[in-house]
């Protein structure tokens, strides 16, 4: 019977069996781990054939909360992997000017792990943005100050943004209630099709300092999540041509919403492609 091998030789193990004076030879192969399952383990080759950092590596090496801290690498391997290489655009607000470690951590990561996207910054420490200013618009980007629960200033981005639209948009700023509600109710709306939207941080839902309450409390992110799971069940009704009276309260939310995606500490909505 002829054995073939498969493409990774070095899973392929020789063992020696022995018994009193005799010895049996034996060529087992050993599956390897799975990378699908350990996405932050292991180099990624490049198109060229070299191997990349993974975002694990490169936010573990510059210091961001995103990893140890957090555990946003589980979804940031698994959902822009994709982009590496693609001329995307991604917004994030906050700059980290709050941050320990100091502003502009994560902005060094998105150039290292996305080198070909165009990066968009909103920060409300205008001192602190005009200082990394040089250093973001030298870099090809784009920096934006004021609040972000400023739905003037948000209205001017999606004016100044919303013909070219946004891939990606991650919510790293404030982290209160009406921060992180107005910005997605207001910014969604210059998501491209089958882009996403991430809100990072959504512990502080139960936090009074934030405007949050214990599990359950209205006028909350959380709150707000849990009600996108109605609407997103009512549009069956619509589809199977059976409306519901109580779906009829769920018309206002977020247009176009295809999923919405939540790991430890973040949720991710998902524009519908068409």
């Amino acid at each position: 019977m002829e054995l073939l091998a498969p493409a990774d030789p070095m899973r392929w193990h020789l063992i020696a069996v022995c018994a009193g004076t005799m010895a049996l030879f034996v060529l087992v192969y050993v599956p390897g781990p799975d990378r699908r399952v350990f996405p932050g383990r292991f180099p990624l080759k490049h198109a060229g054939g070299h191997a990349r950092e993974s975002f694990t590596a490169i936010a573990s090496r510059l210091g961001t909360d995103k990893v140890g801290s957090h555990s946003y690498q589980h979804f940031y391997e698994t959902h822009l992997q994709p982009l590496r290489d693609r001329n995307i655009r991604l917004m994030e607000i906050g700059l980290g000017c709050l941050m320990s470690y100091g502003p502009g951590v994560s902005f060094q990561v998105w150039r290292e792990f996305l080198p070909q996207a165009k990066l968009i910054y909103l920060e409300y420490d205008e001192i602190c943005a005009n200082e990394w200013r040089p250093k973001i618009e030298s870099a090809g980007a784009t920096l934006y100050t004021g609040d972000q629960s400023n739905k003037t200033l948000l209205q001017q981005i999606v004016l100044l943004e919303g013909e070219n639209g946004l891939d990606v948009i991650i919510d790293d700023g404030g982290h209160t209630m009406q921060q992180q509600l107005t910005s997605l109710q207001v910014l969604w709306e210059i998501i491209r099709p089958g882009g996403f939207y991430v809100v990072e941080d959504l512990i502080t839902s139960y936090s009074h300092d934030y405007g949050g309450g214990p599990p359950g409390a209205p006028s909350t992110t959380i709150s707000y999540v849990k009600s996108l799971l109605d609407f997103l069940i009512c549009q069956d009704a619509d589809d199977a041509h059976q409306p519901l009276p109580f779906c009829e309260d769920k018309r206002q939310s977020l247009q176009n919403l295809l999923s919405f995606h939540c790991f430890s500490g973040l949720c991710a909505f998902f524009k519908a492609t068409s």
